[in-house]
């Protein structure tokens, strides 16, 4: 079971570390630092997620408009284009969307590593 984004046993532990007094403030300050290292990531690889729904949507966006997915494909295959990510990287930037951008970029290097 989870209360507000923490778990109940980590509660009990905070709630346990307060009654054994002023010498566990350092380590309820510091679980308090590690959940919100923790909240941050979950809010860093949401972002990221949500950034690469967007350009899904481009993708799909521009093949309504265009009556056909062939616009984003290899000639004769059903490969994307290899450049697809950077067409819609200067769409972004086209369209003035540069923190969206800037996240894109953070995706594609991330989904790019080895």
């Amino acid at each position: 079971m989870v209360s507000n984004g923490v778990p109940v046993a980590e509660i009990a532990e905070f709630v346990a570390l307060r009654l054994d007094g002023d010498q566990t403030l350092t380590t309820r300050y510091q679980l308090l630092k590690d959940h919100e290292a923790n909240l941050k990531k979950q809010l860093n690889d949401l972002e990221e997620t949500l950034s690469y729904l967007k350009f899904k949507e481009w993708y799909y966006q521009t093949a309504v408009e265009a009556g056909t997915e062939e616009i984003h494909l290899v000639p004769g295959s059903q490969e994307v284009i290899p450049n697809l990510a950077n067409q819609y990287a200067d769409h972004l930037r086209d369209t003035n969307q540069l923190a969206e951008l800037d996240r894109f970029e953070n995706v594609r290097d991330y989904r790019n590593r080895d």
